[in-house]
Order: structure tokens, then sequence, then C-alpha cells
């Protein structure tokens, strides 16, 4: 059976310890797009593998894939939000 991946956030922990981008100073902008940014690559990239991992699996109920899919696209999503205001940034 595939295993639930977490990504840590930065503080070395699940959570992202209440930060947002409008907490951060101005000099600080770029570097927490990029943290956040490379974080969510990562949760993208482990979504994706829980994915295939459960679509492997032949006894995994299809609502637990649908949950998986949904999971690595949202993170996708971010992700591709993320990168682009690192782009931007």
């Amino acid at each position: 059976m595939a295993r639930r991946l977490q990504v840590q956030g930065p503080k070395g922990n699940n959570e992202w310890n209440g930060e947002t981008m409008m907490s951060v100073p101005a000099d600080r902008i770029s570097s927490w797009l990029e943290t956040h940014y490379c974080a969510s690559v990562a949760a993208t990239l482990l979504a994706r593998n829980e994915y295939f991992e459960l679509l492997e699996d032949a006894m995994v109920p299809p609502e637990r894939l649908v949950q998986a899919l949904t999971n690595w696209k949202q993170c996708a999503s971010q992700a591709h939000v993320l990168g682009g205001m690192v782009g931007n940034a």
C-alpha cells in the first residue's frame, strides 16, 4: 500500500507557522517566494508519486484515487502560481 507523503515547511515542520507574503519584509520577498515555490514543487512531485503508487495498488478504493489526484492538481496549481510570481520578482 502506498504511504501518504508530507512536505515539510521551511521551518522544519508541516506548518508554515502562519507566515504569509504580507508578513514578510519587502527585502525578503524574493527569498520567501523562492522558498515557497521550491516547497510547492516538492509537494507536487510527492503528490504525483503518491497518486501513481496508489494507481498501481489494485486494492485502493476509487475515492482514495480521486483524493490523491485532487491533491496533485492542487499542488501543481499552487506551484504554477508561485512559479509565475518567482519569475516576476
